[in-house]
């Protein structure tokens, strides 16, 4: 029987933060709408045996408080070896989704998950929080079972409102799918 050769967490990982900064760099240049999931926005990146896939459902209702949900998957020549699911929503009409995405690049640039309240984002009048240190916070930085959100808030709210107030909240949850059977 042939020794089979299969990713290690760092692999996929590497992948992942690699093909996410593309996709937040150029998401709507390079998706397509689903043609298996209506209404759902796909991102497919590939690179040898690995293949990375991101379907949404983006936050199009024309409403205050638009959600959002999808699904990240990474293959290994076909089997499933990393799920991400998430979801959240917008809750505000000013234009965040190019912030959102600037601080996201910045995280997937550092290929690595910040700590709870370690590390922020700011550009005027948004500040981004990865992770932000609320209890009861279930956080998990280990790639192969994520745990997280993050947040975005105004610096200085307008006269009346409230400036702890979220305009846009992710979570996200990730597992890994290969156990150490499967990788030996």
């Amino acid at each position: 029987m042939s020794e089979r050769w299969l990713p290690s967490v760092e692999d996929v990982k590497q992948f992942f933060f690699e093909v996410a900064l593309l996709e937040v760099s150029d998401c709507y240049q390079l998706a397509s709408m689903s043609k298996d999931r209506p209404g759902f926005i796909v991102f497919e990146h590939t690179r040898g045996d690995l293949r990375y896939q991101d379907s949404f459902a983006p936050a199009l209702a024309p409403v205050v408080r638009k959600r959002f949900s999808g699904q990240t998957i990474i293959w290994y020549d076909e089997t499933p070896v990393w799920v991400m699911n998430y979801d959240g929503v917008i809750q505000t009409d000013e234009p965040v989704a190019e912030f959102v995405r600037e601080a996201l690049a910045s995280m997937y640039q550092k290929r690595s998950f910040p700590r709870p309240g370690e590390e922020e984002y700011v550009r005027e009048p948004y500040v981004f929080f990865y992770n932000p240190p609320r209890p009861p916070l279930q956080h998990r930085e280990d790639f192969q079972r994520l745990c997280n959100f993050h947040s975005v808030f105004r610096i200085k709210a307008p006269k009346g409102q409230a400036t702890r107030t979220a305009l846009y909240r992710r979570n996200y949850r990730s597992q890994w799918l290969l156990t150490e059977a499967d990788s030996s």
